[in-house]
């Protein structure tokens, strides 16, 4: 494995990471790298277009450049385009944002939104980060890995509000019970009053590749609208995944790999 690209990588990923601009100092001590290795770094991606700097400051930002490439792979799954009706029924039958996200390790990413009809909304962007273990889309794709890959998500919980679960037992008892009626649910975990339900998409291999879910605000989410919305959702997901060509067997709310 090359050492260098790996720095890289991990320089940029914690630029990404971050809800501020950086420093050479701030990302020398967030990447375990010496200050001298950390601006060589910079400097090379600033030069590369990836990274840009604040001429005052003298911090790092990401440009858009890594966002361009991520789109364009994005545009190329097949799944993105067929997921988009289904988005938009969901959306206009509830009035609630809908989202489609996709599991990167310990991670989801939201490739596509449609915004909530109503003023108060709940707030996620397209090309977005939650941590999977404490999202809806995050769970139920979780569900459904090996057990390596939910312990490993697991180890990474964290407290983000007071509703956040982070007892490993607890964690795994509610992704049991999310693989059995076929749907997640997050009661603002995530973000503190923000409330989401999702399922899982299928693929033609029998693997969920990705997962549809509603976002709203607590008020609007109480336990008999959340029954209500798992319905539709299970019944969109279903639909969703066998024009993928999953087969019946793995739709959501079985117990199959």
């Amino acid at each position: 494995m090359d050492k260098t690209l790996v720095k890289g990588i991990h320089v940029l990923e914690t630029i990404a990471a971050s809800d501020s601009p950086m420093s050479v100092s701030e990302v020398a001590e967030a990447c375990g790298l010496a200050r001298s290795n950390a601006h060589r770094v910079l400097s090379t991606f600033l030069k590369l277009g990836y990274l840009s700097q604040d001429e005052s400051t003298r911090r790092y930002r990401m440009t858009l450049r890594v966002w361009s490439l991520g789109s364009r792979l994005v545009d190329r799954l097949d799944f993105k385009r067929e997921a988009l009706a289904f988005l938009e029924r969901l959306n206009n039958e509830t009035g609630e944002a809908t989202h489609l996200s996709v599991l990167n390790g310990h991670n989801v990413i939201y490739i596509d939104k449609l915004e909530a009809k109503h003023a108060v909304r709940t707030f996620t962007r397209i090309g977005g980060i939650a941590p999977a273990f404490c999202v809806a889309t995050g769970r139920a794709m979780l569900a459904y890995q090996n057990d390596e890959t939910i312990e490993d998500a697991i180890a990474q919980s964290t407290s983000f509000t007071e509703n956040t679960i982070t007892d490993h037992e607890a964690l795994r008892e509610e992704l049991r019970l999310t693989r059995l009626r076929g749907y997640a649910v997050n009661r603002g975990e995530w973000r503190g009053g923000a409330y989401g339900i999702a399922v899982p998409v299928f693929s033609a291999t029998n693997h969920v590749i990705a997962a549809i879910g509603i976002s709203a605000p607590a008020e609007r989410m109480s336990d008999d609208r959340i029954e209500h919305l798992a319905i539709l959702l299970k019944e969109l997901g279903r639909e969703l995944s066998r024009n993928l060509g999953a087969s019946n067997a793995l739709m959501a709310g079985s117990s199959a790999p």
